[in-house]
């Protein structure tokens, strides 16, 4: 017996229009989107760990509350205040300025800050930032180290 083929009728194997592929952008978005907000939340937590700052010890300290503007003290005696870069050879007026123009940026209310301190920094930079930010209105004034 012989294999003749099939005895359908063409329309069975009529072609089919085709469908043009498009690009789900909705979801290209979304994704976009998540991975945008990943980088920016990571970018602000390793730069502070980047820095590479010895905090000094002490068993007295009690526990730190987030919020407040954060200043670091090199131990250079450079200084970052906020996200902003390191900042080197302010004067005093130019400190109390660059601490003003934070806090408005940080919200301002309550004007608290946080001065990370690495344990080599010149102690006269540290007392320097702090006299610049009770110029700058700023009432609470803390210093963070680690729990020994």
């Amino acid at each position: 017996m012989a294999f003749t083929g099939f005895s359908r009728p063409q329309a069975f194997f009529a072609r089919r229009p085709k469908l043009e592929p498009e690009i789900n952008l909705i979801a290209l978005i979304d994704l976009l989107l998540v991975v945008l907000i990943f980088v920016l939340v990571s970018s602000t937590l390793t730069t502070w760990s980047q820095l590479g700052l010895q905090l000094a010890s002490s068993r007295a300290g009690t526990e730190l509350r987030s919020g407040g503007l954060r200043v670091a003290v090199l131990r250079d005696g450079s200084l970052r205040i906020g996200e902003a870069q390191v900042l080197n050879g302010l004067d005093a007026s130019a400190l109390v300025k660059a601490l003003k123009d934070a806090q408005t940026r940080h919200g301002g209310v309550p004007p608290s800050m946080l001065i990370y301190a690495d344990r080599l920094a010149p102690h006269g930079a540290v007392v320097r930032v702090m006299d610049a930010a009770r110029l700058a209105g700023i009432e609470r004034v803390g210093l963070v180290t680690q729990k020994d």
